[in-house]
C-alpha cells in the first residue's frame, strides 16, 4: 500500500478475520500492486529454477519467497546463485508444506504484529509450477474487478497444455 491510499473498504472487511483480504481491489492508488509469491522447495532445484524464471516475465512488482524445506540438493545454492533478489528461507528441519508455507507468509509479515507494509495480493506456488506470460497480471485483474472476492486460482494445464480438470469430490 502505497503512501496517501485511501481505502474503500467496508467496516466489515476492515475488522475481523477478513482484515487484508483482496484490499487492492479497494484502493485508489496509481501504484502497481505487489504480488508476493511464496513458493516451498524440496529437492527440487530443476523445477524451481524453471519455475523461478517463468515468474520474471511478470510485469507487475513481485516479492518472491523461497522457503527451501531442508532439501538435500542444490536448491538452496541455486537460489542464491541465479536468483539473489529472491528472499530465501533454509529451514533446519522439513517441517512440512503448511508450516513452510507459514514461515513464508511470517516472513511477509502476516501474523505478527508487523507495521511493515504487506503485499496487495500472495500466491502460493509449487516450484513444479510455470507460470504463462499474463497470467499473474489476468488474475490481478480479476481481482481488482471483483473487490468481494477474497481467494482465487488461476486455471492450471499439464505440461501438454491440456487444462487440468482434476475436481474433489462432494461430500455426501
Amino acid at each position: 500500500m502505497g503512501a496517501g491510499v485511501q481505502s474503500a473498504c467496508p467496516a466489515a472487511l476492515d475488522h475481523g478475520l477478513l482484515s487484508g483480504y483482496n484490499r487492492c481491489a479497494m484502493q485508489q492508488s496509481a501504484n502497481q500492486p505487489v504480488i508476493a509469491v511464496v513458493i516451498v522447495s524440496f529437492n527440487t532445484a530443476d523445477l524451481l529454477r524453471r519455475c523461478l524464471r517463468s515468474l520474471q516475465a511478470c510485469r507487475l512488482p513481485l516479492q518472491i519467497i523461497v522457503v527451501d524445506n531442508y532439501s538435500h540438493d542444490e536448491s538452496a545454492a541455486m537460489v542464491r546463485r541465479e536468483f539473489p533478489a529472491v528472499r530465501l528461507h533454509v529451514a533446519s528441519e522439513n517441517r512440512g508444506f503448511a508450516a513452510a508455507n507459514n514461515i513464508g507468509l511470517h516472513m511477509l509479515g502476516f501474523g505478527t504484529p508487523n507495521t511493515a507494509p504487506r503485499p496487495d495480493y500472495v500466491l502460493l506456488l509449487n516450484p513444479d509450477t510455470e507460470v504463462y506470460v499474463g497470467a499473474l497480471e489476468a488474475l490481478v485483474s480479476f481481482l481488482q474487478a471483483h473487490p468481494r472476492v477474497a481467494m482465487a486460482a488461476p486455471r492450471l494445464y499439464n505440461p501438454t497444455a491440456v487444462c487440468n480438470t482434476v475436481r474433489f469430490a462432494s461430500p455426501p
